[in-house]
């Protein structure tokens, strides 16, 4: 990583590391394109470069974030920059993010979530990402100061399998300088992102501390070694929990949990929040801790832990009524409470079908009473002139033109990982 700074990453290179993370498939298929997300910068685009010499089925989202008055230029001048090498782009603007202490997360977030919805548009399954070796050392170093626990240290996977996306990292273990070298090699000019110096970020502070170790690598080396150790021990613990836990979990379509508690670790209880509130981050350690505390009931991340006794030891974990998203027009794709997705093949009410919680229309079905009406109240069904027409997750339709809609429980990020890293 560190002898081989100054030499341009070679295609056969880069041929070897992105296949052992396939399979892949047809890589000349129109049907189903493998995605690149380009910034404009050097890592991206030279990504972008690489990919499509190695497959014919590439497609580049650039996301335009509109948070400098020269963004829009710069993602123009990428799709040129793209064209010339015969490389599909599409730009993706986002609107609506504000400069302020917390633009970083914000814009990652809304940069994921349009990513994310473009792969679903054009057919894509995997979306390939440009991080690289710095990259990681900073993730690491900012995780080690804040006291991660040890799955934080793991640093960033080279596969996160999502709900909707396959991300892909092939260049985890490249030192930055090499992709620079690469483009420079080719005389291919990308765009300096002026906020990454502004050091008020933590990164950009990371980054600018570990710029000059890149010379003899000693402090980076050691970062990403320490990173494949806990990676590793991850993966290896992730198999086992997984295993212990599927004896004692059970999740319902309809988005709600039965589980024994003791038979969960922290981190295990933390990620079956995560997956049931619909987001992204696992609870806070002191919030997790919280439930263990007090197992007559609590209220978590949107969600409320409550012991039944109908189903012995278990503990139930679902939406809690006042943090249910409203009623929304449901069209095939729609996502409700970021955590189901609405699939509707062909009906007569186009435009006219809402998708909420059955809320006080819960009375009305006694079949399914066997649940608590805590439970029923939120959950997801299909409305049309103010009546429930169809409740997929009960099994429940008042139409034969309903039986083929479907309201999927897919939360952003799946309870059991199966991340390569």
């Amino acid at each position: 990583m560190v002898d081989d700074a100054l030499l341009p990453l070679s295609q056969g290179e880069f041929n070897a590391l992105i296949n052992k993370l396939g399979p892949w498939g047809d890589l000349t298929s129109r049907n189903n394109p493998i995605a690149v997300a380009v910034s404009g910068g050097a890592d991206s685009l030279c990504l972008a470069v690489l990919a499509s010499r190695w497959c014919s089925n590439l497609v580049a989202f650039i996301i335009d974030h509109q948070l400098r008055p020269t963004s829009t230029a710069e993602a123009l001048q990428t799709q040129a920059v793209l064209t010339t090498f015969s490389i599909k782009s599409v730009i993706i603007t986002l609107t609506g993010l504000k400069k302020n202490a917390s633009v970083e997360e914000h814009a990652r977030v809304a940069r994921y979530e349009a990513l994310s919805k473009a792969c679903q548009a054009y057919g894509c399954v995997d979306l390939l990402l440009g991080h690289h070796a710095g990259d990681q050392a900073e993730t690491i170093l900012m995780r080690r100061r804040a006291k991660s626990h040890e799955t934080g240290l793991s640093g960033m996977a080279s596969i996160m399998e999502l709900p909707t996306v396959r991300l892909v990292r092939p260049l985890l273990t490249i030192n930055p300088k090499r992709l620079r070298m690469t483009l420079r090699c080719e005389s291919i000019d990308w765009i300096e992102d002026e906020s990454n110096q502004d050091l008020k970020f933590t990164r950009n502070q990371l980054r600018k501390e570990l710029s000059s170790e890149w010379e003899t690598g000693e402090k980076v080396f050691r970062l990403i070694k320490s990173s494949q150790h806990y990676s590793q021990q991850r993966m290896i613990k992730n198999e086992k929990q997984t295993r212990k836990v599927c004896y004692h979990l059970s999740i319902h379509p309809c988005g709600f949990a039965l589980v024994q508690l003791d038979s969960l670790d922290n981190e295990n209880l933390g990620a079956l929040l995560r997956t049931l509130s619909g987001s992204i981050y696992k609870p806070s350690h002191k919030k997790i801790m919280q439930i263990f505390d007090h197992p007559q009931g609590c209220v978590c991340n949107g969600l409320r832990i409550m012991p039944l006794p109908s189903f012995g030891k278990a503990m139930c974990i679902f939406r809690e009524e006042a943090c249910v998203e409203k009623h929304k027009q449901a069209f095939s794709g729609t996502m409700w409470d970021n955590r189901f997705r609405v699939n509707i093949l062909s009906h007569s009410h186009c435009g006219q079908v809402r998708i909420g919680a059955l809320g006080k229309a819960y009375s009305s079905y006694v079949q399914a009473r066997t649940l608590p009406a805590a439970i029923l109240k939120v959950i997801p069904a299909f409305w049309h002139d103010e009546k429930v027409v169809a409740i997929p997750g009960l099994n429940i339709y008042t139409d034969k033109k309903t039986q083929d809609w479907q309201i999927l429980f897919q939360p952003k990020v799946p309870f059991t990982e199966s991340y390569l890293f």
